[in-house]
This record gives C-alpha cells, sequence and structure tokens, in this order.
C-alpha cells in the first residue's frame, strides 16, 4: 500500500484542527449558558432564557456537523492514522452522542415517565 507524501502531511493535522475546533462551539455554549447577558442585553428573564436557548442550540449543531466532518475526514483517510487520532477523529461525535443520551434519560427521570 502507497501512501503519497501529501496524504502524510495533511490527513492526521486536518483531524487534529476539526477535534478541537468541535470544541469551541461548545465552550461558547457553556460561556452564554454561565453567563446570559453577554448574549442578550436589556431583556426580561423569559427573554434571556430563549435567546440563550437558542444560541446553545444553534451551537450545538455547529459542534455536531464539525464532529461529524471529523469522523469522515478520519474515517476515509488514505493514511495509516496512529491511534490517538483515530481517537481524537472519533471522539468528538462520540461525546456528543453520549451527552446528548444522558440528557435525554435526565429530561425523562425529571420528567417522571
Amino acid at each position: 500500500m502507497s501512501v503519497s507524501l501529501f496524504t502524510l502531511a495533511v490527513a492526521a493535522p486536518v483531524v487534529w484542527f476539526l477535534a478541537a475546533l468541535s470544541l469551541a462551539p461548545i465552550a461558547l455554549a457553556a460561556f452564554f449558558i454561565r453567563n446570559p447577558g453577554a448574549l442578550t442585553k436589556g431583556q426580561d428573564a423569559a427573554g434571556k432564557g430563549m435567546a440563550v436557548g437558542c444560541a446553545v442550540a444553534a451551537l450545538g449543531a455547529l459542534s455536531l456537523a464539525i464532529s461529524i466532518a471529523t469522523a469522515i475526514v478520519t474515517g476515509t483517510s488514505d493514511d495509516p492514522l496512529d491511534t490517538i487520532t483515530r481517537i481524537a477523529g472519533y471522539g468528538p461525535l462520540v461525546g456528543l452522542v453520549l451527552a446528548g443520551i444522558g440528557t435525554y434519560i435526565a429530561a425523562q427521570i425529571k420528567r417522571g415517565s
């Protein structure tokens, strides 16, 4: 199996960059949750809550899209990536799926059904 030098030079850094980039929207969402005034000024409590909730949902969707792109780049790479790079490539997507499942379970427990 021959691997081009271009593939070796590009695949692993792209995976690491996308994996780190997928964490940025989550960090920004956590900041907005802790500091809703940074996103909303001069609104009542309901307006702030709705604005922050919509922003967090949009940032979560952005992080999911970047995580899917990272997993695709990792899975379709011709480069024989090392184990830690493969974990970094699939980790954000797996983490978001597990967080989504945990959130769903917590909501069901709180709702009582």
